[in-house]
């Protein structure tokens, strides 16, 4: 599967005010989409080519994904605008720059995303998109909302562990993708998710729980405590995941070592389908 366009990461908080100088104002928008198309694809491919080398200084791959999300941002500040005006009929754009608007919104955030979900449902109707970047949008932001995925596209990755984990996705996610006229993601990600990471395929009464223990821990006797009585281990990452099979309210979350509780966390499911609980 291609990760470079549809790998879910992190994005850095970044102050949203941009000046535009009047180079830019009097540069053709769809010169300059296309530019910034360009500029998000070539940072994207320095990050895949570091994060496939096991040689890669780990450094250098974390400062390439903040230098991704910082162009994402700024792509967002000087794109976005452009598309507001053409949703209002003050410009037009070729249809090359309305499918590389779909990727500048696509690495944005969940608000982003859902203030043009409506645009990227045009550009699916009207064949600008293919099917598949339709269904890597809606699990994207499917994901943004703690939402188990329609179709099983999206990956979570870590990079201080290298761990990656599909997002968790809906139960008839196969049955999805083939009324979408796609081949199914589900039987990749069994094949390359295995034990632990396994995909979590789930139903609407189920919720998933995961995360790390980022601190130092001992496997033998370290572990999360649910709800005071479900014991979850951890593996050699300090990686955990558990899928309940009701959806309570709220969720108690411990971190034991040596018998002791020595961090917790009270967790509200809020019409969420899964959440992701970290331990520093």
């Amino acid at each position: 599967m291609n990760t470079l366009k549809h790998i879910l990461l992190a994005s850095c908080i970044l102050p949203l005010g941009t000046v535009f100088s009047q180079e830019l104002k009097d540069k053709d928008p769809n010169i300059l989409i296309s530019e910034l198309f360009q500029k998000e694809q070539d940072i994207r491919k320095r990050c895949e080519t570091l994060s496939s080398n096991p040689n890669s200084d780990q450094k250098e791959l974390s400062n390439c994904y903040i230098a991704m999300s910082k162009i994402d941002i700024e792509n967002q500040q000087l794109a976005l605008p452009l598309l507001d005006s053409y949703l209002n009929k003050q410009i037009s754009l070729n249809n090359e720059s309305l499918s590389n608007l779909y990727y500048i919104i696509q690495h944005a955030g969940g608000e982003i995303q859902e203030k043009y979900k409506n645009f990227i449902s045009d550009l699916f109707t009207k064949q600008i998109i293919t099917n598949q970047e339709y269904a890597w949008f809606t699990d994207r932001l499917n994901v943004r909302n703690n939402k188990a995925q329609t179709y099983g596209f999206q990956i979570k990755y870590w990079s201080d562990t290298q761990d990656t984990l599909p997002y968790p996705i809906d139960i008839d996610a196969e049955k999805n993708t083939i009324q979408l006229g796609l081949e199914s993601s589900k039987q990749y990600m069994l094949d390359n998710y295995t034990n632990e990471y396994s995909p979590q395929y789930m139903t609407e009464e189920e919720f998933v729980l995961f995360g790390h223990i980022k601190n130092s821990f001992d496997t033998k006797t370290t572990h999360i405590l649910i709800n005071n009585k479900e014991k979850v281990a951890i593996n050699d990452k300090g990686f955990y995941i558990i899928k309940l099979h009701s959806r309570p309210q709220t969720i108690s979350v411990k971190l034991i070592k040596n018998n002791e509780v020595v961090d917790s966390q009270d967790i509200l499911t809020n019409q969420k389908d899964w959440i992701e609980v970290d331990f520093y």
